[in-house]
């Protein structure tokens, strides 16, 4: 038992460690753009229960082999 925690959290530092490598983190937040994307959000009216269930769930399926294309499915419900 003791040895798959330790494979597991080898596991999950390497995944974290792979996700990371590559990818630029912005230093800045461009204030404006943030700003008016809540000011436009203010008048949003919220999502009713009804509203969410007419939603599509949206589920990851996938990456193609050179891993630049996601394969996704979405499911749809009716009552």
């Amino acid at each position: 038992m003791h040895k798959i925690t330790w494979i597991g959290a080898f596991l999950l530092i390497n995944n974290m460690v792979i996700a990371q490598e590559g990818k630029e983190v912005p230093q800045k937040v461009d204030r404006p753009k943030v700003e008016n994307r809540v000011r436009r959000s203010v008048n949003v009216e919220p999502l009713s229960p009804k509203k969410l269930w007419e939603l599509g769930r949206v589920t990851a399926e996938g990456l193609s082999k050179d891993g630049s294309q996601l394969i996704y499915g979405v499911s749809n419900y009716q009552f």
